[in-house]
């Protein structure tokens, strides 16, 4: 497990999915990485309600500082992290606010 604290959200690709930059170095060296939000599902963009959780993610977190505590790495090589924003777990938020369905892998 590895806690990254210096990580801004760039880009949600959909309602369970965001590209991360994470600072290595005072000096701005960093590195680009695709994270899945650990232990949820959102519907696909193409299906009923995968504009909606995306938007509400790009609200929540796109642009802003986020702190991720990776676990795995999924079948796509994505890394799999619980995502932190001002100190609230993001897919307990997308959970509560009816967004996302529990993820089983």
């Amino acid at each position: 497990m590895f806690i990254y604290t210096n990580v801004r959200c760039l880009r949600v690709v959909d309602g369970d999915t965001i590209d991360c930059a994470i600072l290595l170095t005072p000096d701005s060296l960093s590195i680009k990485k695709r994270i899945r939000l650990a232990r949820i599902d959102t519907p696909e963009m193409h299906q009923e309600g995968g504009h909606l959780a995306k938007n509400v993610l790009v609200d929540m977190i796109q642009n802003k500082k986020v702190n991720l505590d990776v676990s795995v790495r999924d079948s796509f090589g994505r890394w799999v992290a619980e995502v932190y924003f001002e100190e609230e777990n993001v897919s307990d938020r997308m959970l509560e606010a009816g967004l996302a369905k529990i993820w089983r892998r």
